[in-house]
């Protein structure tokens, strides 16, 4: 997905209505994107999301965005990693590829 199609796109959550409350929604503003291919911007599933919080899944994106914000930051800082800091980078990196399906 490109950058500027991650910024567009918005993933909503919310509950059916009459169902059950346990179960839940997520879908893309797909329709106001009407200049993206139907297929880079339409996305909706749903169903019980167990003990994560449906708006987690919806965070996703943002929240992979800043990871790799912050670590091109923290690879500019080379001379503040201690031990710690790399370990938490090199968590960060593992994160990143398992998100981009390049985890082993």
């Amino acid at each position: 997905m490109s950058t500027a199609l991650s910024e567009e796109l918005k993933l909503i959550v919310s509950k059916p209505e009459g169902g059950d409350p346990t179960q839940w929604e997520i879908e893309s503003n797909f329709g106001e994107l009407e200049n993206v291919p139907f297929v880079d911007r339409y996305v909706r599933f749903g169903g019980y999301f167990g003990p994560y919080n449906p708006a987690l899944f919806a965070a996703a994106p943002d929240l992979l965005a800043a990871l790799k914000r912050s670590v091109v930051a923290l690879e500019e800082c080379s001379d503040c990693l201690d031990s710690y800091r790399i370990g938490q980078l090199e968590a960060a990196r593992a994160a990143i590829a398992k998100a981009e399906g390049r985890a082993e």
